[in-house]
């Protein structure tokens, strides 16, 4: 029973050690996009050389056929 809980536990605890973000790294490593969910709803932010440019910034758009701008999950990135 207790290594049981103990795997649960470990379970949900690396489950949201994994957060839903990607970021994309300029060329010369400055410029940082990080995208993520946060409460389902897709922001972005912008930083160079460790500064901050621009905070979350919702990220997304309504339109006739959905509304693509919350209740989203991250479903993952390529490189």
């Amino acid at each position: 029973m207790k290594k049981q809980f103990m795997t649960w536990l470990l379970a949900i605890t690396t489950m949201s050690a994994f957060a839903q973000q990607a970021t994309v790294t300029g060329p010369d490593s400055f410029l940082r996009v990080n995208v993520s969910v946060k409460q389902g709803i897709p922001v972005y932010s912008v930083t160079y050389k460790d500064k901050t440019i621009l905070e979350d910034s919702p990220l997304g758009f309504i339109a006739n056929v959905g509304d693509f701008s919350r209740d989203m999950t991250f479903t993952g990135q390529k490189e």
